[in-house]
């Protein structure tokens, strides 16, 4: 009776047959201390030994295991022993830097790999990982003034809360939904002169929290200085009301700024050169009232821009329907340098961002 062999066996004879004919210097002996810690890892974790498991990897963490895989089963290993801290730890630095993908666990048992696929998979429908943190292109940086604001696009695959810092002030807050989202910062004090800003982006989801580190270097081409001769100015305050009745509809405040100066008009003799009787009452028909009138229809029309801009009033956030994203935008606009003279100013703005690990 012949006896047939089985494939597993044909498969080891003809391994031991190229070891003999090639002989052992030849083959690679890193490969086999390869293969040797997947089967002890897999035998450590099918048997459920979480600590034994961990210290494995802890201590080949810098030789033969990949980091990937060293990442993913640690996060899984603390998880099992509960330890948050060490779980959060590792993860971050599987999905961040790896972005994960279950299928470099196939050398476990096949149990112990569905526990650790569903373990990773149930992580990737939430964690709110940050695909992309980019500066978006606008009008804004089309104008003769300085930008007021910066936009930022921020896409991420699963929605989580967030908060902008900028030194230690909350300058922002909210969701960030999944997809893409803009983010505007103010702008009013970047462009005075050439610099680094840092702004720190936490991002938060169930009890898990991640931190962005965000810089925003302006480069002027031109340097103003940041300090003036100090100018002696006069606040000149004017109200305009709307009232139907005794009504208030609407009222607009405008702030006007005056500079003083040293020189005196005299104003032009008057026919009446009586002290006791005001000019004014000297020729009641020769009174100008247009010096203290203001022309109603203008002032009915000037009303009715600002009730239709209220209407219109912009988001917070600007929404963006065509826009380019990139690391590095440059913007052109005219200012005036202490002299009082219009310069052009070009300038360069770049963006960025890096993952601040949280140990």
């Amino acid at each position: 009776m012949i006896k047939r062999i089985s494939v597993k066996k044909k498969r080891s004879l003809r391994i031991l047959a190229l070891f003999f004919f090639l002989g052992p210097s030849v083959i690679n002996l890193h490969f086999v201390q390869y293969g040797d810690w997947k089967t002890e890892v897999s035998e450590t974790l099918g048997n459920k030994d979480y600590k034994g498991t961990i210290d494995l990897l802890l201590r080949n963490v810098k030789k033969d295991i990949p980091y990937p895989i060293v990442n993913g089963l640690l996060a899984y290993s603390y998880y099992k022993l509960k330890n948050t801290n060490g779980e959060y730890k590792w993860l971050q630095e599987y999905i961040e830097t790896y972005r994960g993908t279950e299928f470099i666990f196939l050398f476990l048992d096949d149990q112990t790999f569905a526990d650790v696929s569903d373990y990773m998979k149930t992580w990737k429908r939430k964690y709110p990982l940050i695909t992309e943190i980019a500066l978006i292109d606008s009008e804004i940086y089309k104008r003769f003034t300085p930008p007021d604001k910066i936009v930022l696009g921020i896409d991420i695959e699963n929605p989580a809360y967030y908060k902008l810092y900028h030194g230690k002030k909350i300058i922002k807050g909210g969701l960030l939904n999944r997809g893409f989202n803009s983010l505007s910062i103010g702008a009013h004090e970047l462009f005075k002169n050439s610099g680094s800003h840092v702004y720190l982006l936490d991002i938060k989801t169930e009890d898990l929290f991640l931190k962005k580190e965000l810089e925003i270097d302006i480069q002027l081409d031109t340097q103003f200085a940041t300090k003036k001769a100090e100018v002696r100015v006069r606040n000149i305050e004017y109200n305009l009301s709307l009232f139907i009745g005794d009504e208030l509809i609407i009222s607009s405040k405008k702030l006007h700024q005056e500079k003083l100066s040293w020189k005196f008009k005299i104003p032009a003799a008057t026919t009446n050169l009586s002290p006791l009787i005001p000019p004014e009452k000297a020729d009641p028909s020769k009174a100008d009232y247009s010096l203290n009138s203001f022309s109603i229809p203008g002032a009915v029309a000037g009303i009715l821009q600002l009730i239709e801009g209220l209407k219109k009033k912009e988001s917070p956030e600007e929404k963006v329907s065509y826009f380019q994203k990139g690391k590095q935008l440059t913007t052109t606009f005219i200012r005036k340098n202490w002299e009082g003279i219009n310069k052009e100013v070009k300038a360069v703005i770049r963006l960025k961002t890096r993952h601040l690990k949280i140990s």
